[in-house]
């Protein structure tokens, strides 16, 4: 965990040098990763520790349904960043399952994002929050 001596900013999970921010990072700056957003009802679920699912995302909505051409683009293994509509901070970081191109494939359904930290777990705890 590397910390500017009060929030933990980033985290290296693995210990193989894969090193990925905080919530706490991405509020500094919230433009350094893309960001993937959500209805606020859904971030419980988010907060709660659950992986994060393509039907969650709340981009364009065509037939309940989201749109992947309003979506930033991204590549399976690459971290992106969760957010709500209408607050815009991000609320939890992770790693996709899957690439633009496979989510379309895929209906936009199915998990989309292994969620590696969220606003409120334990690495939040372990700053000022």
């Amino acid at each position: 965990i590397y910390t500017n001596g009060e929030e933990p900013y980033f985290l290296d999970a693995t210990g193989k040098g894969d090193i990925i921010p905080t919530v706490y990072a991405a509020w500094r700056c919230p433009t350094m990763l893309p960001s993937l957003p959500i209805q606020a009802p859904v971030s419980k679920f988010v907060i709660g520790g659950a992986d994060f699912f393509l039907p969650g995302v709340a981009i364009g909505v065509e037939g309940g349904l989201p749109s992947p051409d309003a979506m930033p683009d991204f590549e399976r293994g690459s971290m992106m960043l969760i957010s709500c509509i209408g607050n815009g901070m991000p609320i939890a970081v992770g790693e996709m399952l899957l690439s633009k191109a496979e989510a379309v494939r895929a209906g936009m359904k199915g998990k989309a994002m292994r969620v590696a930290h969220t606003y409120r777990d334990s690495l939040w705890e372990m700053g000022s929050g």
